[in-house]
């Protein structure tokens, strides 16, 4: 999970609000449009966990506030999110019932806040939550982390999370073994190419926090 930067509204979504009309009433070209819509400000990664959303089957329209409980926020752009299908995991896992009962406020809402404000990812394709956070932050983290399942042994994110690092993390550990003054220059200029790289990448703020040692020493 990444800070987003929600773009503007599809213009179909006012005309929806305005007519009182529910989810399933909404056209087949529109749900289009703001599916696409969501997937630009995404990167075409899911919200959440950050896996690559490659084709239909992959994803769906995710209601951060849920439909049936804040009907006033279906049509709202600010309330929607592209979410990976993982049933497991992200925004399908947040509706399940075993996953009781919670406050969307409590919730980690990438456009609004920061991710990365309060997760530290590891190697070991685990999510830790940040050191000397205030409580209130320490619970939004807990939360968020419980609700959409993203440190869950069977969501498969940790695996899928440690597999995306490793490349980058034996580049890495090869990078020091010649880390001198004589070569620190080319290395940092190395460092910034695959920082860049990893943008386009799933799992870029586990291989980010990797490559930058946010997480943990080699």
């Amino acid at each position: 999970m990444h800070k987003l930067f929600r773009g503007k509204e599809p213009l179909c979504l006012r005309r929806y609000r305005d007519s009182g009309a529910k989810w399933q009433d909404i056209e087949p070209g529109d749900k289009t449009a703001v599916r696409e819509s969501l997937l630009a400000m995404q990167g075409h990664f899911c919200a959440y966990c950050e896996a690559k959303i490659k084709n239909a089957g992959d994803r769906h329209i995710e209601h951060f506030y849920k439909r049936k409980d804040y009907s006033e926020k279906i049509f709202d752009w600010a309330n929607l999110f592209c979410s990976c299908c993982n049933s497991n995991s992200c925004g399908q896992h947040k509706d399940l019932k075993a996953v009781g009962r919670y406050s969307p406020a409590d919730l980690i809402k990438p456009d609004e806040d920061d991710p990365e404000e309060y997760f530290l990812f590891l190697k070991t394709g685990h999510i830790k939550i940040k050191d000397g956070i205030s409580p209130s932050m320490r619970h939004r983290a807990e939360e968020t982390l419980r609700v959409f399942n993203l440190n869950g042994a069977d969501s498969g994110l940790i695996t899928r999370r440690c597999d995306a690092v490793k490349g980058d993390l034996v580049t890495l550990e090869a990078l020091m073994e010649y880390d001198c003054p004589e070569t620190r220059a080319r290395i940092i200029e190395y460092m910034h190419q695959l920082l860049e790289g990893a943008k386009s990448k799933e799992f870029s703020t586990a291989i980010k926090h990797v490559l930058t040692l946010q997480g943990e020493a080699i």
